[in-house]
């Protein structure tokens, strides 16, 4: 098993010899992904995501905790893209609160990635 950690305590563990990926929350498809609160940072989100692409060969499958599953590596760059959207102010955010918390909700198309109001 490979162990990948970006900022905060987010996991994802890859089985090497079955090429099974269990991503956790920061990789989904239809779904939603936390970026706000303590710890969420979209820079080393999107550096954690380029870091896995380098293994793409390695991974058959990705198991995420919510949305489609299993969902292929195709995903990754969709999920770079738009968060370097976000970080670059290319995207008009809907605020809105979830879970008590003012959040940001920015549709990258497929997913939703929910990040602290500037």
């Amino acid at each position: 098993m490979v162990q990948i950690r970006k900022k905060g305590s987010e996991t994802a563990l890859l089985d090497v010899n079955s090429g099974m990926l269990f991503s956790g929350d920061p990789i989904q498809k239809n779904g939603r992904i936390f970026m706000f609160g303590k710890m969420r940072d979209i820079s080393a989100y999107i550096h954690s995501l380029e870091r896995l692409l380098t293994m793409k060969d390695d991974i058959k499958e990705i198991y995420p905790c919510h949305g489609l599953c299993p969902v292929e590596i195709d995903v990754v760059p969709e999920l770079i893209a738009g968060a370097k959207k976000i970080e670059n102010g290319q995207i008009t955010p809907v605020i809105t609160e979830f879970f008590g918390s003012r959040v940001a909700e920015y549709n990258i198309g497929g997913n939703v990635l929910l990040c602290d109001p500037e």
